[in-house]
């Protein structure tokens, strides 16, 4: 899949970043997962 960017060059993105991308969404998910695990109340969460 090929992006057009703003000074008219091409971003090729291959299947890595596709991966990287998904891997990063997978690492922010699982630090979500296990600070819910932590969290009881609203105030922790703000702390």
């Amino acid at each position: 899949m090929a992006v057009l960017l703003a000074q008219g060059q091409l971003l090729d993105a291959n299947a890595v970043d596709y991966a990287l991308l998904a891997l990063y969404f997978v690492f922010v998910l699982g630090i979500g997962y296990l600070a819910r695990r932590a969290v009881s109340t609203s105030l922790d969460f703000f702390l």
